[in-house]
């Protein structure tokens, strides 16, 4: 959203200016800022693709997404030893995770993993390996995502394994407008933005004072 969006203005939850870091030679803002434009373009099609995959017409969720809650991450996943990592970050397998299995709770996940192992999903009752390809990114649909298609698109089950070296990777969430109505379960709908936040703080305490 635009600075002077009354939204940006007023400190709505869930939407707020980007702290940038201060630059020398890279660009960063400029390079972050394509980015993001470029997967929030090609989610918006994948949405409006998979709508027709499953016999909707194409733009039957587009009003959802007019002023999206999505959001960019560049994520740094230093190397540890099965002996420095936490209890919690061992796997009943053994793995050492250095992201614990989970299903994505917003829409369309879109990850750029920079040509790095470690990310797995959960399939036929066991952890799979995501294979590497060039110039393409990961899709994961979210639990929302599978709810608004009434379950025809399942929600993506999986972690991220310590690949014994630092491990970067950069996901982008595509969600829906704060004010967008949404299914939270099979008989009940609500507004998007109050959902997501009862969510994260309960989920994630320590970000209740920051919402």
């Amino acid at each position: 959203l635009s600075p002077d969006d009354p939204l940006i203005k007023d400190g709505h939850p869930l939407y707020e200016l980007t702290p940038w870091p201060e630059e020398d030679i890279l660009p960063f803002r400029e390079i972050m800022m394509k980015h993001f434009d470029a997967m929030s373009k090609a989610a918006t099609e994948f949405v409006q693709l998979a709508c027709i995959g499953i016999g909707l017409d194409e733009h039957n969720f587009d009003k959802k997404f007019v002023k999206p809650t999505s959001s960019l991450r560049v994520m740094h996943y230093p190397a540890r030893s099965q002996s420095e990592a936490p209890e919690k970050a061992i796997a009943k397998d053994g793995s050492v995770l250095t992201c614990n299995e989970h299903c994505d709770s917003g829409c369309v996940t879109l990850l750029a993993t920079f040509e790095n192992e470690g990310l797995q999903l959960f399939l036929d009752g066991k952890w799979v390996n995501v294979k590497l390809r060039p110039h393409s990114v990961v899709v994961n649909i979210g639990n929302l995502f599978s709810l608004i298609t009434n379950g025809r698109l399942k929600a993506t089950m999986h972690r991220v394994v310590d690949i014994g070296r630092d491990r970067y990777s950069a996901p982008f969430f595509f969600e829906p407008s704060y004010h967008a109505e949404v299914p939270t379960s099979d008989s009940y709908t609500q507004m998007y933005g109050p959902w997501m936040i009862n969510r994260v703080t309960k989920e994630f305490p320590e970000y209740t004072d920051a919402i």
